[in-house]
């Protein structure tokens, strides 16, 4: 049987929504995957290189 959460997922983000403010929320949320998962020019310049070669995290 699986135990069930005492706070839900939703609640959770809007919790850190407001501990954070808006301003750091979207920055995590939309600016942080758009620079580290979608291989930005910024994501690229950040990525450590090993041999020539860029190095995924």
């Amino acid at each position: 049987m699986v135990e069930r959460e005492k706070v839900s997922e939703k609640e959770v983000s809007i919790g850190l929504r407001a501990h954070l403010g808006e301003k750091l929320y979207f920055q995590i949320a939309y600016d942080n995957p758009r620079n580290y998962l979608y291989e930005t020019e910024r994501a690229r310049k950040q990525a450590p290189k090993t041999r020539g070669k860029t190095v995924r995290k």
